[in-house]
């Protein structure tokens, strides 16, 4: 988009909006991440009078600093950083503004907050509620599992088609936020759950087909498959709120507890930011210690 804002620093906050906007929907992101942009650009556009070239750290500080006075929770906070850091970086990189007025503003503290995952001993409760030969049951197992081995997110797996899964190699393409694509990866006992799928799911059969659907052969919604996980973990004996999300929680905890590295974690979740993953090192603290000293590289060398 043309933008009347130049390099002489002439311009309107609402034309830079729309340009930013505009790269979005370029970039494939989601219509619900860019309607947030919107709504956090039009919320600070509210505090802000000056003309977009006069905008400065301090606005930016003081705008955060307000909304913290009106008892604005700390994640809101953060969450209205976030999308004013990624319009300046816009801008900036765009070259519309000269100097990035983020830049120097420390992003509001959160408190170290862990995700609900499901312990060693649930995860095994919850795989032997699973057991059964009915259509349904060999569907719900291998949803469940998918979740549980793969970390894929709720969206993900109602969106598989049967062109994504690649049984003989053990992998799966999954279609992360801003259509992203990246390939997850299965061992022997999914593969046996999804071949017991396949075998009994029955309807049509072609590529472009989803993987899972139900018995009138029609796709999943969300609030089904999130049922299928709720009614599982019930049925194990587990009290706490068990969703889809728990399992991707799990999924990640599991992966650092045996041994997984945080770099790789992050391309499996399909995370853009590696810090992101740092919380389920932190969650497996205790048991990286346990491991660190039994493979203790000098108590190995000196015995």
């Amino acid at each position: 988009m043309s933008l009347t804002t130049s390099k002489t620093g002439i311009g309107l906050f609402e034309e830079a909006m729309k340009s930013f906007l505009t790269s979005c929907r370029v970039k494939g992101l989601s219509l619900r991440t860019i309607k947030w942009y919107e709504y956090v650009l039009n919320e600070f556009r509210k505090y802000v009078e000056e003309p977009l070239e006069n905008i400065t750290k301090e606005t930016i500080q003081n705008y955060l600093l307000l909304l913290k006075e009106k008892g604005f929770k700390k994640t809101t906070l953060a969450n209205r950083y976030r999308g004013l850091r990624a319009f300046f970086n816009y801008l900036a990189e765009e070259e519309i503004i000269f100097v990035n007025p983020i830049q120097g503003v420390k992003p509001p503290k959160l408190p170290k907050v862990f995700p609900n995952c499901l312990s060693d001993e649930e995860v095994d409760k919850l795989i032997k509620a699973l057991k059964g030969s009915s259509w349904y049951q060999v569907r719900n197992r291998a949803i469940v599992l998918l979740f549980l081995e793969t970390g894929i997110r709720l969206r993900e797996l109602r969106e598989l088609k049967l062109r994504d899964i690649n049984l003989s190699r053990h992998e799966i393409k999954a279609r992360g936020k801003g259509e992203k694509e990246r390939i997850v990866f299965f061992g022997r006992r999914v593969l046996e759950a999804l071949k017991k799928w396949l075998s009994v799911r029955g309807g049509i059969l072609t590529v472009d087909e989803p993987l899972f659907i139900t018995q009138d052969g029609l796709p999943m919604k969300d609030r089904h498959i999130e049922r299928i996980v709720s009614k599982a973990a019930k049925k194990a004996g587990i009290t706490k709120r068990v969703s889809p999300h728990t399992l991707r929680h799990t999924f990640a905890t599991l992966f650092i507890k045996n041994g997984g590295d945080v770099f790789t974690l992050q391309r499996l979740l399909g995370h853009s930011d590696v810090s992101t993953c740092m919380i389920y090192v932190n969650m497996a603290g205790r048991d990286l210690k346990e491991s660190a000293l039994r493979f203790s590289p000098i108590d190995r060398l000196y015995y």
